[in-house]
């Protein structure tokens, strides 16, 4: 039998390597929510900036509940500022407020359709809620970028659950071809290819 170990982990741990780093220890708060949105942030000095790095100066305090008022007055005054809703996303993510996150990880998808920062958190809590439909479908645009191997990996685990062996296959294929043999996915992702190769 497949075993598919780790994926709900893949909520926490993905971010890290996604951009690169392998190492296996879960990321801290700044990582997982602000690595991607606060490298966008521009410097200059508006309102909406000074609320949004309050936020961000609550969230790496521990003080989320701060942080949520911040992002939520800056929503009032601009409901389509896509690194707020991204990091409120990240935020109830890591408070394991799934429902939300991927109501905010879905809002940001609406106002850029490219980010592919949300697009990944999003596919990542729908496979760990066991919305493997939905996972697939949130990924399949990933798939367009051979290099997005974590994507690849993530969608086969989706597509195994779903008893689609041969598609699962595909993606796995693609992913042991990018993946660093060094990262902390590798080892699995190599158990499942020859499980694969075993019993199918």
């Amino acid at each position: 039998m497949l075993s598919l170990t780790g994926s709900p982990r893949g909520a926490t741990v993905a971010h890290r390597m996604f951009r690169g780093d392998k190492t296996s220890s879960p990321p801290e708060i700044a990582g997982l929510i602000f690595a991607g949105y606060i490298t966008q942030m521009k410097p200059r000095k508006t309102p909406e900036h000074a609320l949004l790095e309050t936020a961000t100066a609550n969230a790496k305090a521990g003080d989320f509940e701060q942080a949520i008022i911040h992002l939520k007055m800056l929503l009032q005054e601009n409901p389509t500022h896509e690194i707020a809703t991204g990091m409120l996303g990240g935020i109830y993510a890591e408070l394991k407020m799934t429902d939300r996150a991927i109501e905010c990880f879905r809002r940001v998808l609406e106002i850029n359709p490219s980010n592919p920062l949300a697009r990944f958190h999003l596919g990542l809590l729908q496979l760990s809620k066991q919305q493997l439909d939905e996972a697939v479908t949130t990924f399949k645009a990933s798939l367009e970028q051979p290099a997005d191997f974590l994507s690849h990996f993530h969608s086969g685990l989706a597509l195994l659950q779903l008893h689609k062996p041969g598609e699962a296959r595909k993606l796995l294929e693609q992913a042991a071809r990018r993946m660093p043999k060094d990262h902390v996915f590798y080892p699995q992702l190599q158990h499942l290819l020859d499980q694969l190769n075993k019993y199918h």
